[in-house]
C-alpha cells in the first residue's frame, strides 16, 4: 500500500514536494511472556514501524540507528524550513535521511504504565534496562519497585532478566544514569507540571 501511495504521488507529479512518514502504533503480545496486551516495556510492544520518504533524499535504503516517534516532528520541521520550538523532545532525523549509516542517538526512551506503577525503559542498539515505580514524575528513587535488565544479542526473547548478573553492572550503571538523566529533563519540560497536575501527582 506504500508504494500505491509512492507510485500515485509520482503519476500526478507530486512526488518531489511531498513528504511522506509512515509509523505504526505498538507491537503487541501474542502471548510471550504469557501477556496479550502492549503495555509492557518488553521489546515486542516498543519496536515499531518507521519509514520516510523524502525528495532528494537517499531512496530504498535502510538504517539502523535508534529513533523515536518524537523524531518525527522535528525531522518534517527541519525539511519544511521551519524552526521548531526549543523545549520538544526529539532529534531530527535529516542526517539519517542523507546517509543512512548515521547515527544520531545512542538511546531510546519507553514508558508503560501499569495501573498506580509506572515502568521507564531505556534502550540502546544491543541492551534495555527497565525501572518500575510508584509514582510519576519527579522521580523517586525510593519508590522503585522492580528492575530488569536484557542483553538482546545472548537473549533475544528476553528469557533471564540479568539486572543481577555482575557481568554487566557497568552496563547497567551507566544506563541507569542516563535514564535518570531523562527523569530529570522531563520533569524540567514546560509540559511537565499541567501533565503532573492532570494525573494528579503535583
Amino acid at each position: 500500500q506504500i508504494g500505491r501511495v509512492l507510485d500515485a504521488l509520482r503519476k500526478v507529479g507530486l512526488d518531489d514536494n511531498t513528504i511522506v512518514v509512515v509509523w505504526g502504533d505498538h507491537g503487541y503480545h501474542l502471548g510471550d511472556h504469557g501477556l496479550w496486551s502492549k503495555l509492557t516495556n518488553f521489546e515486542a510492544p516498543t519496536r515499531t514501524l518507521l519509514m520516510m520518504s523524502v525528495p532528494g533524499m537517499t531512496r530504498g535504503q535502510q538504517c539502523r540507528t535508534i529513533t523515536e516517534f518524537v523524531d518525527i516532528y522535528p525531522t518534517v520541521c527541519e525539511l519544511a524550513g521551519i524552526e521548531p520550538p526549543s523545549w520538544i523532545d526529539g532529534t531530527s532525523l535529516v542526517p539519517v535521511l542523507k546517509n543512512p549509516r548515521k547515527r544520531i542517538k545512542r538511546y531510546a526512551f519507553m514508558q508503560a504504565n501499569r495501573r498506580e506503577i509506572q515502568g521507564y525503559s531505556i534502550r540502546d542498539s544491543r541492551y534495555r534496562y527497565v525501572e518500575w515505580v510508584k509514582t510519576c514524575l519527579p522521580f523517586d528513587e525510593r519508590q522503585i519497585v522492580g528492575c530488569e535488565f536484557y542483553d538482546y544479542e545472548e537473549d533475544p526473547f528476553e528469557t533471564k532478566n540479568a539486572v543481577g548478573d555482575p557481568k554487566y553492572e557497568r552496563r547497567i550503571e551507566r544506563m541507569r544514569k542516563e535514564l535518570r538523566r531523562f527523569y530529570a529533563e522531563q520533569y524540567a519540560s514546560p509540559m511537565s507540571a499541567p501533565i503532573a497536575r492532570m494525573l494528579g501527582t503535583d
